[in-house]
């Protein structure tokens, strides 16, 4: 069986949490932004299992729509986290 995406939402709110880690496809992975209550979403965390550990622009679009200024890429054992820009 081919691996799997996987990830959640980093919040923020004095600290750092993470929301539930959800279970995708070979290649995508839907994230509820499930932050507590007065906590703000920092960044969206996901596996690329096909090893590149570049986010798409699809990763990029997401991040940029939400308003959420991160995107963390992890690919074998490289893990990258990327500054969304401009809307």
């Amino acid at each position: 069986m081919a691996a799997r995406e996987r990830g959640y939402t980093v919040c923020r709110n004095g600290g750092y949490s993470k929301g539930p880690t959800i279970r995708g496809t070979e290649t995508t992975v839907t994230i509820p932004i499930a932050c507590p209550r007065g906590a703000k979403a920092v960044a969206l965390f996901h596996t690329h299992p096909n090893g590149n550990p570049l986010p798409s622009s699809q990763d990029m679009k997401t991040v940029r729509r939400l308003g959420i200024p991160y995107v963390c890429v992890k690919a074998g054992s490289r893990t990258r986290c990327y500054r969304a820009r401009g809307r």
